[in-house]
């Protein structure tokens, strides 16, 4: 599945991981699980409510928050749960 970033989404990545520099691994770990399987269960990924964006777990707190056309996910954010939703 091709994956693509939004200004939005490279600019909270690099605020993501310059704050927590250890996530970087994880954080691109998942998604190469998205891209490989993207209903894998380690990704526990959900549909929003009353919204046409997914989310998928990189751990207990941080989210990535996409959208789908076909075989094109749209990388929307990332942040803590409360940053996202």
């Amino acid at each position: 599945m091709e994956t693509i970033f939004s200004r939005r989404f490279d600019r909270e990545l690099k605020k993501v991981i310059k704050k927590h520099p250890q996530y970087k691994t994880i954080i691109f770990h998942r998604l190469d699980i998205f891209r490989e399987s993207p209903n894998h269960p380690m990704l526990r990924l959900h549909k929003l409510t009353n919204r046409d964006e997914y989310a998928i777990a990189v751990d207990h707190d941080i989210r990535i928050i996409f959208s789908r056309e076909k075989d094109i996910c749209y990388l929307l954010t990332i942040g803590s749960h409360d940053e996202v939703y």
